[in-house]
């Protein structure tokens, strides 16, 4: 067996891995250099095998609310590398948000104009917040996430497409709002598989409906976010 000291470089791996950074490790399968890390070239002289760990999608969930910790539990379960952000640092806290692999307290537009967001992200609007919920949907729409939802009643989805129409956002036709498959949901769990499968459903360029009484094939591949 193998053993990993600190200094070792499959520390350095693990920790990429961990944080969603996209990495590989070859070691060596020689009885004279077993478990020893090699590089591709030395690799190419003798028996290798090599562990490849993938970027983590991220999940932005904007506002620490009680179906925020629901959704952060889900997307977490589904392999995404969850960021809970709101200004409120009372309620975002390590033990209401324990599946989350950063939780940040700061105006949820500045924090979001830090972080990495591409066509795999998905940001979830929670926040029920005037002050920013609008300028959030922008960023996140202009940026190119591949999910934009938003939690509200039709009425404050009017309200806020009102707004966002007046700062002149792209691709408005790709938010989601209300948010969520219409399966009934009512509690905050319920909700959570609500999004989440609205989530799968827009990554998979599935229309979300029953599989009963349809037709064609069940499973899909992923599809590009449109661009605007």
């Amino acid at each position: 067996m193998r053993r990993i000291v600190p200094g070792d470089p499959v520390v350095d791996v693990l920790r990429r891995a961990a944080s969603g950074v996209p990495t590989s490790l070859a070691v060596s399968l020689e009885a004279d250099t077993l478990g020893a890390v090699v590089t591709a070239p030395d690799g190419c002289r003798g028996r290798v095998f090599v562990e490849r760990a993938d970027a983590r999608p991220r999940c932005i969930v904007v506002g620490a609310v009680e179906f925020a910790v629901a959704v952060t539990n889900a997307a977490a379960v589904l392999g995404h590398a969850v960021t809970v952000v709101d200004p409120r640092p009372v309620f975002l806290t390590d033990e209401r948000f324990p599946a989350a692999d950063e939780r940040i307290v700061g105006w949820p537009t500045r924090v979001l104009e830090g972080l990495p967001i591409d066509a795999s992200t998905v940001v979830v609007v929670l926040s029920h917040d005037e002050r920013f919920d609008a300028a959030v949907i922008d960023l996140a729409l202009r940026r190119g996430a591949g999910y934009v939802g938003a939690m509200g009643s039709r009425a404050t989805h009017e309200r806020r497409t009102a707004e966002l129409r007046a700062l002149g956002t792209p691709d408005l036709g790709r938010l989601r709002s209300p948010i969520g498959l219409d399966i009934g949901a009512e509690t905050p769990a319920e909700m959570a598989v609500a999004i989440t499968a609205e989530v799968i459903a827009v990554r998979r360029g599935a229309p979300g409906g029953a599989l009963a009484g349809g037709a064609g094939p069940i499973h899909r591949r992923a599809v590009a976010a449109a661009s605007g």
